[in-house]
Order: structure tokens, then sequence, then C-alpha cells
């Protein structure tokens, strides 16, 4: 149920490895397996360079 609502954009993955009660890893390779593509923006990917480089 949990990858399902993932996949439709309804809950995170945090939320689907709190419901699956799997680790994140784990959560990861699991979205793999069943071919769900990861909801990674680029909105997303800026946010993480800004974070990463300090640059808030």
């Amino acid at each position: 149920m949990a990858l399902s609502l993932y996949q439709r954009g309804n809950i995170t993955s945090a939320q689907v490895c709190r419901l699956s009660g799997l680790d994140r890893y784990q959560c990861e390779e699991l979205l793999w397996k069943q071919q769900i593509s990861a909801h990674y923006t680029k909105d997303d990917l800026d946010q993480d360079i800004r974070y990463a480089t300090g640059n808030p």
C-alpha cells in the first residue's frame, strides 16, 4: 500500500520507510526493484546543492 501511495505522490519516501518498517536504503532498494521512480525534482536538486555548498 505504501508503495502505491508513494507512486501516486500521496506520501514521501520517509513515510514509506516508516509505514513499511524499512530503513532508507532498504526502502530505496524496494522502490528500485518495483521500478518506481524517485520523486526528485530540479528544485530538490537545487536545494541539495545549496545545502552541500553552504549557500542557504
